[in-house]
């Protein structure tokens, strides 16, 4: 595939987080628990591969269907058309969880009543959908009976295309909804032909073999699938210096830009989410795919590594600069966006680490 390396690293931490639901991560010696569950947005320009990699991505998903004994009359894994109401009832007949994989974002948020125009809507579905990125319960109840449900916790993994107006809009960062989303801005190759090349089948085989062992089904007559639970190791070394950045940049960014503070605030338990998945990757050479339950400290370094990256890209795109500056020179905000990243968003000069 003629597709950026950390745009399909990304692909399969989403399809992995799936795999793995229902996980949770926590912290060692605190209350603190995230679910695992990633919300990721990929954009990649025209001719940039997005096609190739949704394929790549498609390909594995029915490969592991297939191995499980799954055909079309079993409940579907991913979300793909209806309402907001059809994505709840497919949830819960799919033991609470739900896969999502789309070109292009705004298309799926005006599919469930949650965009309208270049304007997130002012709706109940929008609340509802901010809480299930923390897995929350829904239930809904109707006279007619036409789409009820009740699931006591949910796991919705979703990875869109870029809709950008999302991200530079200030009402939908005063919303939460921007800060839930990873947003990557991969370099695209553009390679020439001699360039093409297969996709490595021995290790597909392995990501599929990898994968298909974390799917839990819930027993006979259940719906309910009890959580699997992955920990930080008892040295928080790593981890601990990352909040304590995060931190002192928060405290320099209150009450000062909407976007960036509530990114970085999302940052901390992203970092716990990415870090299990990719702790479950680099699995992928152990007997019978076996994944220890203590997340290991090169997920988590990496897991900063990638969060780190999403939020500077993030804050370029948006006219910010980079977080570094906002923090000796908050007043940067008051730069036009527009004007800022104008040359920027014509090029798309941004590299991925």
């Amino acid at each position: 595939m003629n597709v950026p390396a950390s745009a399909v690293l990304l692909s399969y931490v989403i399809l992995g987080s799936y795999m793995m639901s229902p996980s949770v991560i926590t912290v060692p010696g605190t209350d603190w628990t995230e679910p695992v569950l990633v919300w990721i947005t990929v954009y990649m320009d025209s001719g940039g591969g997005k096609s190739v990699l949704c394929k790549h991505i498609y390909e594995i998903k029915e490969a592991i269907r297939s191995n499980l004994g799954l055909t079309m009359k079993d409940p579907s894994w991913v979300f793909e058309d209806g309402s907001f109401e059809k994505m709840g009832a497919m949830m819960e007949e799919n033991s609470c969880r739900l896969l999502g994989c789309y070109d292009e974002l705004s298309a799926f948020l005006t599919r469930i009543n949650l965009y309208s125009g270049k304007s997130l809507s002012n709706s109940h579905e929008l609340v509802v959908f901010l809480q299930l990125y923390n897995g929350h319960p829904w239930r809904r109840d109707t006279v007619s009976g036409g789409a009820n449900f009740a699931m006591s916790s949910t796991m919705l993994t979703t990875q869109p295309g870029v809709a950008r107006s999302l991200i530079e809009q200030p009402s939908n960062a005063e919303r939460g909804l921007s800060s839930r989303f990873l947003w990557f801005f991969p370099e695209c190759l553009y390679g020439s032909f001699k360039s093409l090349c297969k996709v490595d089948k021995e290790f597909t085989a392995k990501i599929i073999g990898l994968f298909e062992a974390q799917w839990k089904e819930p027993a006979a007559g259940d719906k309910v699938i009890e959580a699997r639970e992955f920990k930080l190791p008892e040295n928080l070394k790593v981890f601990e210096e990352f909040y304590d950045q995060t931190q002192e940049m928060l405290k320099s960014l209150a009450g000062v830009d909407e976007l960036l503070t509530g990114m970085l605030s999302k940052s901390r338990g992203q970092v716990l989410r990415v870090a299990a998945v990719l702790h479950m990757l680099f699995s992928i050479d152990n007997d019978n795919y076996e994944v220890k339950e203590e997340v290991s400290q090169d997920a988590i370094k990496a897991a900063i590594n990638l969060i780190k990256t999403a939020c500077q890209q993030t804050a370029f795109v948006a006219g910010r600069g980079v977080l570094q500056e906002e923090v000796v020179n908050p007043t940067l905000k008051e730069l036009n966006p527009n004007e800022a990243t104008k040359e920027i968003k014509q090029k798309m000069l941004l590299h991925s680490a």
